[in-house]
């Protein structure tokens, strides 16, 4: 049995541009939505680019079953990805 209240989500995001890898990107990862939830907080964040992908360990809480990832380009969100986890 384990009394853990948090799983480890290993991420490694791959950023995707139409500008071979010339800009580079700021990857934030939320546990609910950023664009619908205005207190949202990163819980782990860091910079990406076509070459260069973000790789994280993340630590979230076992009642999490989603996580949000966001992609900032400049100072605003340009794409928001959602993410199912299975649940072990």
């Amino acid at each position: 049995f384990n009394w853990s209240m948090i799983n480890t989500v290993n991420l490694n995001v791959e950023v995707k541009d139409a500008f071979n890898g010339k800009y580079q990107y700021a990857i934030e990862v939320f546990t609910s939505n950023p664009l619908a939830d205005e207190t949202a907080t990163p819980i782990a964040a860091g910079p990406a680019k076509q070459s260069a992908n973000y790789i994280a360990e993340v630590n979230i809480p076992k009642a999490s079953s989603v996580l949000s990832l966001a992609l900032i380009s400049g100072r605003k969100y340009t794409h928001t990805q959602y993410l199912k986890m299975a649940v072990h």
